[in-house]
């Protein structure tokens, strides 16, 4: 009979080296400390570096091991219910009964209001009830749209069996946020359509040789679907040219270009550098610094895990990428569930090379992991806490776009513990 503490054993070893799927039943909350990496010159001033924008700042320059990107910082506690259940190759845990039992969705769609779509969809009327206290702002949800979207979707992640049933409506209970789909325009003009997308949202079902590929569950909402809805947008677009990628967790600004030329010249400017980009994210723990400084620039290459079809991570063999980290705030999560109270900071991420993952995977190298990616295993978020901020297109010598959204992470963060 194996016991508990191997269990636990086993969950860290899953962590750490992405390799073993978790056993689905293990719920103990763990806190995992690992040792920092090691990085040359770290400490070390760099006056006017060329790509960090700035003076006095912290250069980190990695030569540790490829794996080290997996490390999580001595003062970084991550607070895990499970360890990752989905692996490379889209292999995951056998899922248990329980996770079998999805939410009943067939009446769901009859409700008028959000009330009525949850209490359709057969939730307890004290987990609506308690859902409908803690976010008010979900009355203002589309029923339909967002609440019954996100729902389907909900049912989607149970049954690949990343979250039991009873999980489900604990992430209900507990963060409502996650049936929100709060889209915004941001900028509108005769060239571009710039949009606020939320997070967990693909930008289009993808095509593969000019076949239309599927939706991964019933009422998949997408970007383009969002473009589409009538009377959104004047005059509507012919056709959606998506000027530049934004991973389906991250939330933030997308531009759209409603013609080829408008579309040429932005993606131009991302291939030449030229435009400036700004991101929010929350990470676990409260990030290092300088006694004068809470600048950072990070010079590390980033290559494809081989171990992963999806994993991207620090390795000598990777191409070369450079991001400016800033710490905006640190305090403490302010998020109901098992990270409550969880030491974070708030960071600014200003990418100078574009590479894929390359934020998730330079914090991560910082033994910092984001909050709610699944990189560092963190299924008990209702999201991962990177968000696309800022853009600056200089579109023309007297058109240079400065486009902002929202911070979404600004009231999850206290600076002192909370009770309760």
């Amino acid at each position: 009979m194996t016991t508990p503490k191997l269990w636990r054993f086993i969950a860290a070893l899953d962590l750490i080296f992405c390799t073993t799927p978790a056993m689905s039943f293990l719920h103990v909350p763990l806190q995992l400390k690992i040792s920092e990496p090691v990085y040359e010159n770290q400490g070390r001033r760099r006056d006017q570096d060329k790509n960090s924008g700035g003076v006095n700042q912290v250069y980190v320059k990695h030569q540790a091991p490829a794996s080290s990107y997996n490390q999580i910082h001595r003062n970084s506690f991550l607070y895990l219910t499970k360890s990752p259940l989905l692996r490379a190759h889209g292999a995951g845990h056998v899922p248990t009964t329980e996770s079998l039992h999805a939410l009943d969705l067939s009446a769901a769609a009859k409700g008028q209001t959000v009330e009525e779509v949850l209490l359709l969809a057969q939730l307890p009327r004290d987990i609506v009830a308690k859902a409908l206290t803690s976010f008010p702002g979900l009355r203002d949800c589309h029923p339909h749209a967002e609440v019954l979207g996100r729902l389907h979707h909900l049912n989607f992640i149970i049954q690949q069996g990343v979250y039991s049933f009873s999980e489900a409506l604990h992430l209900i209970a507990n963060q409502p946020q996650f049936l929100e789909m709060p889209f915004s325009i941001v900028y509108e003009d005769d060239d571009l359509v710039v949009i606020n997308k939320p997070s967990d949202v693909r930008m289009d079902v993808p095509q593969r040789k000019g076949v239309q590929g599927q939706r991964k569950w019933p009422m998949e909402f997408t970007c383009s679907d969002w473009l589409d809805t009538p009377g959104l947008i004047e005059p509507p677009l012919e056709k959606k040219r998506f000027c530049h990628n934004l991973d389906s967790a991250t939330s933030g600004i997308l531009c759209v270009a409603r013609n080829q030329a408008a579309a040429a010249r932005v993606v131009e400017l991302f291939s030449k550098r030229m435009v400036e980009k700004e991101y929010l994210a929350v990470v676990f723990g409260h990030v290092s610094s300088t006694a004068d400084s809470d600048t950072l620039f990070i010079d590390a290459p980033i290559e494809k895990d081989p171990h992963s079809d999806f994993r991207m991570r620090i390795g000598p063999e990777g191409k070369s990428a450079q991001t400016q980290v800033e710490v905006l705030e640190r305090g403490f999560l302010r998020l109901q569930g098992p990270h409550f109270n969880a030491p974070v900071s708030k960071l600014r991420l200003k990418p100078i090379t574009g590479r894929r993952h390359q934020l998730r995977v330079h914090t991560m190298s910082l033994g910092y992991g984001i909050v709610g990616d699944t990189y560092v295993g963190d299924w008990a978020s209702y999201r991962m806490m990177l968000h696309a901020h800022k853009l600056g297109l200089p579109m023309a010598p007297d058109k240079h776009l400065q486009l902002v959204t929202v911070d979404p992470f600004q009231a999850l963060i206290s600076p002192q513990p909370l009770t309760g």
